[in-house]
């Protein structure tokens, strides 16, 4: 029996039955919370008596939950009614690709598109161990704005590693089938499920190159009167090829086809990101109106990969040496720190040097530019210590303190520089001449061939690694030379005299791309996954990073197993809600497609609610209201309710905001930022009036930590690296003592008498209570994540009020060091 409209389901008002199928009764409702629209999906009561149904129903639940991707549906919630239950997804508007293709084959272009997103949002869910079973045009919809979802995981199989490998035996198993017995549909079943076999990701890869051979040519793959007709298709003949025009326009496709939908398991493309890259390169190639006998492996059309690293880490900085046969790279493999190692082009082996240390640049005469003694000082900011050493190894030569990133000149004779001094990075070309001082923060500076130019990334607040795209001439004569940048991580200088970068611009998906000598943004290459642009040789081969990397954030309860609270890629926790249930966080990665979004989630792991955009920052002390950073050249700051209510834009004069905190009545904040013409320093805002007034000196503002207690001292950095306790009514600040370096000072003791101190950047973190008249301190806590493979630190560490529960995010990297050749 349909659920009456107006029925209300826990919070949300049931609108209209939008249908019914074998797994339950799908409603459009309300939620009147978040004002918007969600699909509430209900087991019927007949149904919910049946174990197979119901379990299907649960996997459903549990599989889709696991999985954030924009190409895959979002969960919101589950729960009960009426004794069924239920699940809260994201509303969608758009038509089944079955009715699209009713009206005949589509467009190669438009193919490749979907086919690259659907392999896309297939490579997240493998990567949780998380295999479909049923992709079918059925449960793929596209969308109004052209993008496409995958839906109906409800006959999903969770596995136990991350590459979606499956046996079909095992604890974490849910074993959804029984003996004879197949589930999936004829026409896009692959081999193995047609002979009741173990299925693993590939199994999806199979089905998904039968979808695009349909799209392509409006014709199944495995035509047949009958099912038997179809499994028997599939089990013993091959497609019909694509045709002759379609295959000459897109070299390589008919290829990468056949790759998908071999009989053999092991002779298919190896994985959804191979897949989608495969895909992605057969487009670029096509579009480019480029033909030819040549085809891709899963490598491409005219463009090849080669490998260069094979085990678990993240790799920091690599570049070619001047003759580009030979690669430098610094990795902090297998949870080591990063050491420096090299890699000659034609070897699969890389040779440490023995130097624990970051590489910088290589010089014309093969000596490096390395960084040695790090700090983490947070915002993506790293600083230690600049040093030149030869590439075979030895003991570096110590340059300067403070640096963050450094390049070479082309003669090797001196050094571009970005240092920490002032309250801020800046540049400087050669050592000790200034010729930027940016508003925000700057990274990545690259010297040009001919030495007159600079190339460097203009980021805004900490924590912000969108901004502009700078050259800069020996004499500081900047030019913007792209901008609207939502992520922009790597930047090298072609051969042609072109800049290039890799990052993702406002509104669309991750690319490499090269800036033009117009100005104009031409993209070289679409990218999966997070990849870091590192290099580019003398005769174009492109050097870069690619890799998965996710911000997991978890919850620590004395007496019980840390809790994952992640919610999409890059779950960043901001604070606590001072009854201890809700966690704020923020989403700034590839998941939400462009645009920082803040969210609070209950400490009983329950679904994250949406606030709304920007970067979170704290709970107001009622904890009624959030207040939120909208980023742009001057910072807006906002105040977002966390339950009925409406936003409230708070007025700032022009201002470069860092951070802000609450004073504990609720009634004003201390900000730290920049106002033009002014170093970094600490600002009081009152919220009646809304009256902006400095109370500290400049250079002091960074690392803005609470305010204390009683509301007389907030925690803050200097310039020099050394915490104070900084007085909210104005006056010289007091030295906080008892911080180490690489220590960060947050939260406060409940009775104001101690900070706690956490190591940033080190797995086990631990954190120390500092008393702030004595600076005496005390172990307090060590942090280690439930799951440390490829975690090099905490980034991100909050305590409740009594000191014993805890929030922390942190970064898991894992990828390989490619050289791409045929992409400039």
């Amino acid at each position: 029996m349909a659920i009456a409209t107006g029925t209300r389901i826990g919070p949300y008002e049931i609108v209209a039955l939008l249908g019914a199928g074998g797994m339950g009764e799908v409603y459009r409702a309300r939620d009147d919370r978040l004002s918007r629209d969600v699909a509430v999906k209900v087991l019927p009561q007949s149904f919910a008596s049946d174990p197979d149904r119901l379990k299907r129903f649960e996997q459903e639940a549990r599989a889709a939950g696991q999985i954030n991707h924009p190409s895959i549906m979002a969960v919101y919630d589950v729960g009960t009614f009426d004794g069924t239950p239920y699940i809260v997804s994201e509303y969608i508007e758009g038509e089944t690709l079955r009715q699209a293709l009713d009206e005949g084959p589509m467009a190669a272009a438009r193919s490749l598109e979907l086919g690259i997103e659907i392999a896309s949002g297939l490579s997240a869910a493998h990567g949780k161990g998380i295999v479909h079973r049923d992709l079918k045009p059925e449960n793929l919809i596209l969308l109004r704005d052209g993008r496409v979802k995958i839906l109906d995981f409800g006959i999903a199989k969770l596995t136990r590693d991350g590459r979606g490998k499956v046996s079909d035996t095992g604890p974490t198993l849910q074993n959804l089938t029984v003996t004879g017995q197949l589930l999936g549909t004829a026409s896009y079943m692959a081999p193995e499920q047609i002979r009741d076999l173990g299925v693993d990701h590939r199994t999806d890869l199979f089905a998904l190159g039968a979808i695009l051979y349909e799209m392509l040519t409006g014709a199944p793959a495995f035509p047949g009167d009958t099912v038997a007709d179809r499994m028997s298709a599939i089990l013993r003949t091959d497609p019909p090829p694509l045709p002759r025009d379609m295959e000459a326009a897109h070299p390589g496709l008919g290829k990468v086809l056949r790759r998908c939908l071999e009989k053999q398991t092991d002779a298919r493309i190896d994985s959804a990101r191979d897949l989608a890259l495969a895909l992605d390169l057969v487009r670029e190639r096509g579009g480019r109106g480029e033909a030819g006998s040549t085809t891709p492996s899963v490598s491409g059309a005219g463009v090849t990969y080669q490998r260069l690293t094979f085990r678990e880490g993240d790799v920091v900085g690599a570049r070619f040496t001047p003759d580009g046969q030979t690669v430098v790279y610094s990795a902090t493999w297998d949870g080591a720190p990063s050491e420096i190692f090299v890699a000659r082009v034609e070897m699969p082996e890389s040779r440490s040097i023995g130097l624990k240390a970051e590489l910088l640049s290589v010089a014309s005469n093969t000596e490096l530019a390395v960084l040695m003694d790090t700090e983490d000082v947070g915002g993506f900011i790293v600083l230690g210590t600049l040093g030149r050493v030869s590439m075979l190894g030895g003991v570096p030569r110590r340059v300067i303190d403070g640096v963050s990133y450094a390049d070479w000149s082309p003669d090797a004779k001196s050094m571009a520089v970005i240092r920490g001094q002032k309250g801020s990075l800046h540049l400087e070309y050669p050592i000790g001449h200034t010729v930027y001082q940016p508003k925000g923060w700057v990274s990545h500076v690259r010297v040009s061939r001919d030495g007159r130019k600079m190339a460097l990334l203009d980021h805004g607040a900490l924590g912000d690694n969108g901004g502009s795209v700078l050259e800069i001439d020996s004499d500081g004569k900047v030019r913007t030379v792209s901008s609207s940048w939502f992520t922009v991580w790597g930047v090298a200088w072609s051969p042609r005299g072109t800049i290039c970068v890799s990052g993702q611009q406002i509104g669309s998906s991750p690319a490499l791309y090269e800036i033009t000598q117009k100005g104009t943004l031409r993209v070289l290459q679409r990218l999966t996954g997070f990849t870091v642009l590192q290099d580019i040789s003398i005769s174009g081969e492109l050097l870069f990073f690619q890799s998965t990397p996710e911000m997991k954030m978890e919850w620590h309860e004395p007496g019980e197993d840390p809790r994952d609270l992640s919610c999409l890629d890059w779950s960043v926790c901001r604070d606590i809600s001072r009854d201890r249930k809700w966690i704020l966080f923020d989403e700034t990665g590839p998941a939400i497609d462009g645009v920082a979004t803040v969210y609070m989630r209950a400490t009983d792991g329950s679904p994250a609610v949406r606030l709304g955009d920007g970067i979170a920052m704290e709970f107001s002390p009622d904890g009624q209201w959030v207040l939120v950073d909208v980023r742009g050249e001057y910072d807006q700051l906002m105040l977002l309710p966390t339950g009925a209510g409406r936003e409230r834009a708070l007025p700032l004069p022009p201002l470069a905001l860092h951070q802000a905190t609450w004073m504990p009545d609720g009634r004003a904040l201390v900000l730290a930022g920049y106002e033009p013409g002014h170093g970094m320093r600490l600002y009081l805002y009152d919220l009646a009036s809304e009256r902006l007034r400095p109370v500290s000196e400049e250079g002091i503002g960074a690392n803005l930590g609470k305010v204390s207690p009683d509301g007389r001292f907030a925690i803050a950095r200097t310039v020099t690296g050394s915490y104070v306790l900084c007085p909210t009514a104005g006056g010289p600040p007091r030295p906080l003592e008892g911080i180490h370096p690489g220590e960060r000072p947050h939260n406060w003791a409940a009775d104001g008498t101690a900070v706690f101190a956490f190591e940033r950047g080190k797995i086990p973190a631990r954190i120390f209570r500092v008393d702030i008249a004595t600076g005496e301190r005390e172990l307090w806590h060590a942090v280690t994540p439930r799951n440390s493979s490829g975690v090099s630190g905490i980034n991100s560490l909050l305590l409740t009020e009594d000191g014993r529960s805890l929030v922390v995010s942190y970064t898991r990297t894992s990828g390989e060091l490619y050289i791409a050749r045929g992409i400039l």
